[in-house]
């Protein structure tokens, strides 16, 4: 939890997991919290309701979420949520569990990062979600293609990504059209400081330099730029302004850095038109 309270937070994922057909079970810290987090299921939205039920109510067995004080699973629930600092139960018995914590709290933040290490060295699958600016947290999965053409396969915990929203119809363009359809993994050369700015060669892959043209447009790591210079050993130069270089990751480049790498649409369509990139033989 970063923006919201936990009233607010807890709702919106118990909406998630009932919307697959699951049922959950909330520990809290005490027959107080149990009986907030139960208020706050009942008013949090004026358009409805999120059905659940406590000791005080019964038909634990009929109930889509039930929230109590032990880790017990009186309703066949899927979904373990723990709050309030709860200690995590054996996890055998579990399908699945959500733990919120408070990142602004050191000890429940030291607290997590030993769960987090202890559960992975146990072979359990661990995923992190931080709440962005609006209080909402999203998860992607990476299937083997994007592996394979991405450095997602080496992101660890914390590593910082580029972020940005879909542009929509109407807004103003700043820059070219990224779709985040990365085309290979290119290495970072050198990077020179130029000014206040920083100019970067990249190597890209042998099968997709021919894309990259001096003036014309790239991604790197989804961030947006013109290409500076396109060398005749195929490597290309860009030059990050101050400003993207304090506002993105790139500021943490260096030679040998691995990066995501997009072509530019227009330029993919014009080698389709020509037969640039027909196959050998075509």
């Amino acid at each position: 939890l970063t923006t919201t309270s936990l009233e607010q937070a807890l709702p919106r994922v118990l909406e998630k997991v009932l919307a697959r057909g699951q049922r959950a079970v909330v520990v809290a810290g005490s027959d107080e919290r149990v009986e907030a987090l139960a208020s706050a299921l009942w008013t949090y939205d004026d358009r409805g309701f999120l059905p659940h039920g406590t000791a005080k109510d019964g038909f634990a067995a009929d109930q889509p979420v039930w929230i109590a004080t032990r880790a017990e699973n009186p309703n066949g629930a899927q979904m373990l949520v723990l709050v309030d600092g709860v200690a995590p139960p054996d996890l055998a018995p579990w399908p699945s569990l959500c733990l919120f914590f408070d990142d602004s709290d050191p000890a429940a933040l030291a607290g997590t990062r030993d769960l987090w290490k202890r559960w992975k060295a146990e072979g359990h699958e661990v995923r992190y979600f931080r709440q962005g600016e609006r209080g909402a947290w999203f998860a992607v999965e990476a299937v083997p293609e994007t592996l394979s053409k991405t450095v997602l396969g080496g992101w660890k915990e914390g590593a910082r990504v580029n972020l940005e929203q879909s542009l929509k119809l109407g807004d103003e363009l700043g820059g070219h059209f990224v779709f985040g359809h990365v085309d290979g993994v290119g290495e970072i050369i050198s990077v020179e400081p130029e000014g206040q700015s920083f100019r970067v060669t990249i190597r890209p892959p042998a099968a997709i330099a021919r894309y990259f043209a001096t003036k014309g447009s790239a991604a790197i790591d989804g961030v947006s730029l013109t290409v500076a210079a396109a060398l005749p050993n195929g490597d290309f130069q860009v030059a990050i302004i101050p400003h993207t270089w304090e506002v993105t990751t790139l500021s943490t480049l260096k030679a040998g850095t691995k990066v995501n790498l997009e072509i530019d649409m227009l330029a993919r369509y014009v080698a389709r038109m020509i037969g640039a990139d027909a196959p050998e033989g075509k």
